[in-house]
C-alpha cells in the first residue's frame, strides 16, 4: 500500500515536472524566434529591431535563459554595427562572450568574435581584426559551423582588400558566395557579389563591377534589405563617377545617403559623403564639394575612423589645390600622408598572412592534442561500460514503470474530459431550448395584446396596449437572435438596433426610406442582462420620437450611437423633431419612467440636448461586454 502511493505521488510530481519543462521549452522557442526576427530587421528597421531585441533580453533574463540572453546582447551588438555605433556593439558582443564562453556556445562565441573583428576592420585596425577573425575561425571550426566558416572568409577577404591584395580577395568573395548559396543564406551570397564588384571597381574593371552589382541589387530588393540596396546604390555610383556618367552618379549617391540616414548608420553615411565630395570636385562645383568633404570629415572623426579619415584629407587636398588655395592643399596632404604611413604600419606589424599561418600550426597542434585525448578517453570507457549497461538498464525500467502510471493519468484525464464536455453541449442545447420556449412565449404574450388591441376602441388603452407590445417585441427580438445565431452568451448589438428600429417604424405604418436613419454602433456585444434593459430604454425613446417629434418636419431623421467611452457605455438617440428638453425625473410620462428606471437599473445618467431636435445622451456604469 505504501509503494502504491509512493508510486502516485512520484507519479504527479513526475507529471507537472513534465508540463512545466514543455511550457518553458515554449517560452524558449519564442525567445529564440523573436531573437532571429529582430537581428532581420537590423537590415532595414534599426527602431524595430532595438524594440524586438531589448524586450527579447529582458523575457530571457526573466526566464533565467542564458542561451537566449547572450543571442540577444549579440543581435543587439550586430544591429549597433548595421547602424554604426561602434562602441556600444563591443561593449554588448564582449557581455555575450563572457555568457557563451560560459555555457560552451562554440558557435556563440564564433559569431561574437566575427563581429568584434567586423568592427575593427570597419574603423581601420586590420591587426585587432584578424586576430579576432583568426578566434572566430577556431570557433566555427570546433562547432562545424558552415555559415560562419563561409562569412569569415567574406571578413578576411575585406582585409585583403585593404593590403591591395586583390587577387587573394576575389578568391574569398567567390568561395564564399558558393558555400553561401548552397547554405540558403541568399543576403550574405548578394554582399559576395557587392564585394566581387568592389575588387574590379579597383581594379578599373567598371563594365565587370557594374555586371556584379546588378546581380546583388536584385536579392537585396526581393529581401527587402535596406542595407544591402544602401550599399549597393553607393557602388554604383562610385562606377558611374569614375566613368564620367556624373549626374547618374549623383542620383544614385543621394538614394544612397537617403537609406543610410533612415538606418542612422554614420559610417555609410560617411563614406556617401566621401563620394559626393569627390563626385563635386569633379563637376568643379567645389563650395558643394568642400561642405560634404568636411562634413565626411568631421564624422570620421567622432567614429575615429581612420580609413575615412585618410580619404577626406586627400579628397580635400585636391580641392584646394584645384581653387589655387595651395596653403591648405599641403596642410591636408600632410595630414593624409601621415595617417596613411600609421595605417600601412599597422597593417604590416602583423599581417593576415603571417596570423593565418600561425592559425594552422596552432590547429595541427590541437588535432594531435584531440587524438591523445581520444585515446585516453577510449581506455576509459571500457571501464564504464558496465557501469553504464547496469545504469540503462534501471533508467528504463523505471521509465517504463513512470510511463504507465502517466498513460493511465492521462487516460483517466480523457474521460473527464469527454464527461464535461458532453454536459456542456447538453447544457448548450438546453439553453437554447430555454431562449427558445421564452422567445415563442413573449410572442404568445404579444398576440394577446394584439387580440386586445383589436377588441378595444378606447383610444387611450389601445395606445398603452401598443406600448407595451412593443416592449414585449423588443425583449423578444433578443432571445430570438439568441435562438439563432445558437450563440447564447452576448447579443451583437449593431444589428440588434437596426432590427429593432426596423420593426418599430414598421409598427408605426413608417416606411425606412421616409426616414434617415444615421447608426454610429462600434462592433459591440452585450450579454443578455445588459442588452434587454438597453433595448427598452432604446425602444421607449424612439417610440417616444415617432409619436410626438415629426407633426411639423418634412424630412424626419433618427441617430442612434452606441460606443464604449473611458470605461463607460454611452448611448444616444436623436431626433431632428419639434421637442423640448424634459425634466426626466420629474416626468409624468410612463415611457420616460421607465427609462428612468431602466437607466438606474444600469447605473446610467441621462443627459438631455437640444440639438435642432431632442438628444438623450445615457452614460451607463453597470455593463458586460461579451468578446
Amino acid at each position: 500500500m505504501i509503494l502504491k502511493y509512493y508510486l502516485l505521488a512520484l507519479s504527479f510530481l513526475l507529471t507537472q515536472s513534465i508540463f512545466s519543462q514543455e511550457i518553458e521549452d515554449q517560452q524558449r522557442f519564442v525567445i529564440d524566434s523573436l531573437n532571429k526576427i529582430g537581428l532581420d530587421y537590423s537590415i532595414s528597421d534599426i527602431s524595430k529591431s532595438d524594440s524586438i531585441l531589448k524586450s527579447t533580453l529582458k523575457d530571457a533574463r526573466n526566464l533565467k535563459y542564458d542561451y537566449g540572453i547572450a543571442m540577444a546582447l549579440n543581435n543587439r551588438g550586430e544591429m549597433f554595427l548595421h547602424s554604426g555605433k561602434y562602441d556600444s556593439s563591443l561593449v554588448l558582443v564582449e557581455k555575450a562572450i563572457i555568457i557563451r564562453d560560459k555555457i560552451n556556445d562554440l558557435k556563440g562565441l564564433g559569431d561574437s568574435y566575427t563581429i568584434i573583428g567586423e568592427v575593427h576592420r570597419i574603423q581601420g585596425d586590420y591587426e585587432k581584426a584578424t586576430e579576432n577573425y583568426i578566434k572566430a575561425l577556431r570557433f566555427a571550426e570546433d562547432a562545424n559551423d558552415k555559415q560562419g566558416l563561409a562569412r569569415l572568409k567574406v571578413d578576411i577577404g575585406l582585409v585583403y582588400v585593404a593590403q591591395n591584395k586583390y587577387k587573394e580577395a576575389r578568391v574569398n568573395f567567390t568561395k564564399a558566395a558558393e558555400e553561401l548559396r548552397e547554405l540558403g543564406s541568399i543576403n550574405h551570397v548578394a554582399d559576395c557579389y557587392n564585394n566581387l564588384a568592389m575588387v574590379c571597381y579597383y581594379e578599373d574593371k567598371y563594365n565587370e563591377a557594374a555586371d556584379w552589382l546588378k546581380k546583388a541589387l536584385v536579392i537585396y530588393v526581393e529581401n527587402n534589405n535596406v542595407k544591402g540596396q544602401a550599399i549597393n546604390s553607393t557602388n554604383i555610383g562610385a562606377t558611374y563617377s569614375e566613368t564620367g556618367k556624373y549626374d547618374e552618379a549623383e542620383k544614385y549617391f543621394l538614394k544612397g545617403l537617403a537609406l543610410f540616414r533612415q538606418l542612422k548608420n554614420e559610417v555609410y553615411e560617411t563614406t556617401i559623403l566621401l563620394n559626393l565630395g569627390d563626385l563635386y570636385r569633379k563637376k568643379k562645383e567645389f563650395i558643394q564639394a568642400e561642405k560634404y568633404l568636411k562634413l565626411s570629415l568631421e564624422k570620421a572623426i567622432s567614429l575615429k575612423n581612420r580609413e575615412h579619415k585618410k580619404f577626406a584629407y586627400s579628397y580635400l587636398a585636391a580641392v584646394y589645390e584645384e581653387t589655387f588655395e595651395y596653403k591648405k592643399s599641403i596642410e591636408y596632404l600632410t595630414l593624409y600622408n601621415n595617417i596613411k604611413d600609421s595605417i600601412i604600419n599597422d597593417i604590416n606589424t602583423k599581417s593576415i598572412s603571417e596570423l593565418e599561418a600561425k592559425y594552422q600550426s596552432e590547429a595541427k597542434q590541437r588535432a594531435l592534442d584531440e587524438q591523445e585525448k581520444e585515446i585516453a578517453l577510449a581506455a576509459a570507457e571500457s571501464n564504464k561500460q558496465k557501469i553504464i549497461i547496469w545504469a540503462v538498464s534501471i533508467g528504463l525500467l523505471l521509465i517504463i514503470v513512470f510511463s504507465f502510471i502517466i498513460w493511465n493519468r492521462l487516460r483517466i484525464s480523457n474521460t473527464q474530459k469527454q464527461i464535461i464536455q458532453t454536459k456542456n453541449t447538453e447544457n448548450e442545447l438546453l439553453l437554447g431550448e430555454i431562449h427558445h420556449r421564452v422567445k415563442n412565449n413573449l410572442q404568445v404574450i404579444s398576440s394577446l395584446l394584439s387580440l386586445q388591441e383589436r377588441n378595444t376602441t378606447d383610444k387611450t388603452t389601445k395606445a398603452a396596449i401598443l406600448d407595451g407590445k412593443e416592449r414585449v417585441q423588443s425583449m423578444g427580438l433578443i432571445h430570438n437572435m439568441l435562438y439563432q445565431q445558437n450563440n447564447f452568451s452576448g447579443i451583437n448589438m449593431s444589428e440588434y438596433i437596426e432590427k429593432l428600429i426596423a420593426g418599430l417604424l414598421d409598427s408605426f405604418g413608417k416606411k425606412p426610406e421616409d426616414f434617415e436613419l444615421k447608426y454610429d454602433i462600434k462592433n459591440i456585444n452585450l450579454d443578455v442582462d445588459t442588452a434587454i434593459p438597453l433595448g427598452l430604454i432604446i425602444n421607449e425613446l424612439v417610440v417616444n420620437a415617432l409619436k410626438h417629434a415629426y407633426s411639423a418636419t418634412k424630412e424626419p431623421k433618427i441617430n442612434v450611437g452606441l460606443k464604449e467611452i473611458n470605461n463607460q457605455l454611452v448611448l444616444e438617440v436623436e431626433d431632428n423633431g419639434t421637442g423640448e428638453v424634459v425634466d426626466v425625473q420629474s416626468s409624468e410620462s410612463f415611457g420616460m419612467k421607465l427609462v428612468n428606471s431602466l437607466s438606474r437599473q444600469l447605473r446610467g445618467t441621462i443627459d438631455i440636448e437640444q440639438r435642432g431636435g431632442l438628444c438623450f445622451k445615457i452614460a451607463i456604469n453597470d455593463y458586460k461586454l461579451i468578446p
